[in-house]
């Protein structure tokens, strides 16, 4: 056998040892792919999903309908997404949060965090309890004096995160820190500004006080101080090991072809770091893009769960 002949041979092999990878690249969707946002239009989730649907419809030549099924902090569209095919057809956009304390705080739910093949992450933002920015106090030990000094006090909570958070404080500290349900964080940034709270929990819509010192971050429950309060401790390094992160991410039904699911992650990850999606993140949200990948979001969502678990008990 002359050199060429080997030569050859040793190329047909490497193109058959290749031939899966090339496969696994090559995946079209047979149809247009759905992206359900878990929450209405217009807001932090809707439009990441949108910039991003755009970026994979100009640059991949798919058909990207972009839907919105509100409720529940996502887990309504989760819902929903896990009867889906796994045939990469359907994909969903939510924030961990919703999902997680579901999952941490029901005996019963209608999916578990393995109902999904997860995709990509799109960045983590912060959890705040903001205060109006005269008041007495700077963090959580401040506002505990405060209101035992004035009987208890009232915050506007989130959710149940935001509920479990005052608990636990109220708990240890021996105070009463009375949760005050709002419909939102433009509610709960409303209430603190008009001093109708002593203090209250926030996802964003706080940011644009901060440097006016309209507002003040007390504590941030995320596991990083915030990007515009960094001399602020975390609620960790103010006693309460208990961080609570929100994270936007991309998942579809479990079960997904191992060929479908790595065209669909590398579509994501494409689009997340584009140049739209960066600008709206990075200027809008003040947060940095970050994607995990599917094996980072799926551990992402096993110790968030683990973090609530904790809390859960701790508020008990």
């Amino acid at each position: 056998m002359n050199i060429k002949s080997i030569f050859a041979g040793i190329c047909a092999t490497l193109a058959i040892l290749a031939a899966p990878a090339v496969q696994a690249a090559e995946w079209k969707p047979s149809g247009p792919v759905t992206l359900t946002i878990g929450f209405g239009p217009g807001g932090s989730t809707d439009t990441m999903g949108r910039l991003i649907a755009a970026h994979i419809e100009k640059t991949k030549g798919w058909t990207m309908v972009v839907k919105n099924r509100g409720g529940g902090s996502g887990t309504v569209m989760l819902k929903a997404l896990m009867r889906q095919k796994p045939d990469g057809l359907n994909v969903g956009m939510a924030v961990s949060l919703g999902p997680i304390i579901d999952v941490a705080t029901r005996k019963t739910t209608p999916f578990k965090l393995d109902s999904f093949d997860y995709l990509a992450t799109v960045t983590s933002g912060h959890l705040v309890l903001i205060a109006k920015g005269d008041t007495p106090y700077n963090d959580i030990a401040g506002l505990v004096a405060f209101a035992k000094k004035k009987g208890g006090v009232p915050v506007t909570s989130n959710g149940r995160s935001g509920n479990l958070i005052l608990r636990v404080i109220s708990k240890k500290a021996g105070v009463d820190l009375r949760a005050v349900p709002t419909k939102g964080g433009a509610e709960s940034v409303k209430q603190v500004l008009g001093g109708h709270v002593a203090a209250g929990f926030d996802g964003g819509r706080h940011m644009k006080y901060l440097p006016t010192g309209d507002l003040k971050v007390l504590a941030t429950m995320s596991k990083n101080r915030h990007p515009m309060a960094k001399d602020q401790p975390t609620l960790q390094e103010q006693g309460y090991p208990y961080p609570v992160e929100p994270t936007w991410f991309a998942a579809a039904p479990a079960g997904l072809p191992a060929n479908v699911k790595a065209a669909l992650a590398a579509a994501f990850n494409d689009a997340i770091y584009s140049a739209d999606v960066r600008k709206i993140v990075e200027k809008r949200f003040r947060l940095k893009v970050n994607n995990l990948g599917p094996e980072g979001t799926t551990k992402l969502f096993n110790t968030g769960f683990d973090d609530l678990k904790s809390l859960v008990e701790a508020a008990k």
